[in-house]
């Protein structure tokens, strides 16, 4: 049997465009709502939990080589030397911390209470959690997030940051963010 050289390039080139589109971390949407659905009930839990405390309004959780670590209006940057900092309005001036536990006492948060939160979107695979004024939370992960609201029966507000809403029952809406390049 004879191949020729041109159908084994082709070959090849589909066999590795195969290969690196399976091992693409891309979630689609239905993947998402699906993990999102098989965790529902400990989401739920978790939301009201931050709802129903006042000291942490954001966090979001970096993966320790490019991505910042945030609480509420802190910031830690794999480039800032494991350094926390801020800036203040009242100073007018950037204030920087050289450990995560000035900031825990600073913002008045529980170690404890700050795990817990951590803990869950990074064994959810999520990279943020936010509460808003009208009783909703965001959880994030990139681009796809879910949101829920404490009063049920509440739109989603029209915005241009969203290319895809999907209310999935009463409290919850899944979202998909434009990619600004």
């Amino acid at each position: 049997m004879k191949v020729c050289k041109k159908c084994i390039i082709v070959c090849f080139s589909v066999a590795i465009l195969t290969l690196f589109s399976s091992c693409s971390n891309e979630v689609s949407r239905e993947e998402f709502i699906s993990d999102f659905f098989s965790n529902q009930r400990e989401f739920e839990i978790v939301a009201s939990q931050f709802l129903n405390q006042d000291n942490i309004i954001g966090l979001t959780v970096g993966n320790g080589e490019n991505l910042c670590n945030e609480l509420n209006s802190w910031r830690s940057c794999p480039d800032y030397n494991n350094e926390w900092e801020m800036w203040s309005v009242k100073e007018n001036r950037v204030i920087r911390v050289p450990d995560f536990k000035y900031v825990l006492l600073n913002e008045n948060i529980p170690e404890d209470r700050y795990a817990y939160f951590s803990d869950f979107l990074k064994s959810q695979s999520f990279r943020s959690i936010r509460k808003y004024p009208g009783g909703w939370v965001e959880f994030e992960s990139d681009k796809m997030g879910v949101r829920f609201n404490s009063s049920p029966n509440v739109s989603f507000p029209d915005g241009l940051k969203f290319n895809f809403v999907k209310r999935i029952n009463t409290n919850w809406f899944f979202y998909e963010k434009v990619v600004q390049e």
